[in-house]
């Protein structure tokens, strides 16, 4: 009788643990798609820096130095370029700021064309962080929740950190 009682234990544990690891690993999923999301969006905010910077060609003093700074944040995994991104948007407030100062750029319909699609950049940059801070925040509690906790040690999941973001438009 004892043995029945053992081998049915044993083979609840192995299914819970089978669910649960598969709801780690689709969280974990989710996750990584949702970045995805992100880099689309800042691939749109991204174009539009580089027409501003051909809008205003040859007029800004460090454009070169902010062509490398755009390309380096190309290049720097989505999740890994936070520290860039600052920079990024450091210097793209200040393009625009430049380009407000210019008598000779200031008005145009390009100009308000290039500040719309960047708003709407923004948006969808914002909309993608959330999104995936909200899917970040699901994997994390399920990694902290017990007896789930166990599964996902063993099955050597770790934290995952929020993405945070500065934006031009805020």
């Amino acid at each position: 009788m004892w043995v029945i009682f053992v081998i049915v234990l044993i083979i609840i544990i192995a299914c819970f643990a089978i669910k649960t690891y598969k709801e780690i690993d689709d969280a974990a999923l989710l996750r990584d798609e949702s970045i995805g999301a992100l880099e689309a969006a800042l691939m749109m905010r991204y174009d539009v820096i580089e027409k501003l910077i051909n809008y205003s060609s040859g007029k800004l003093e460090d454009e070169n130095r902010f062509i490398i700074k755009l390309l380096e944040a190309k290049l720097i995994p989505t999740i890994e370029r936070m520290s860039v991104e600052r920079e990024l948007v450091g210097q793209l407030k200040n393009l625009l700021f430049l380009i407000d100062e210019m008598p000779e750029l200031k008005g145009k319909k390009e100009l308000t064309d290039y500040r719309l699609a960047l708003a709407k950049a923004e948006k969808n940059i914002f909309d993608a962080k959330s999104y995936l801070n909200e899917k970040t925040r699901e994997y994390n509690r399920l990694l902290n929740t017990f007896p789930k906790n166990i599964v996902g040690k063993f099955g050597k999941f770790h934290e995952k950190d929020f993405y945070e973001i500065d934006f031009v438009t805020r």
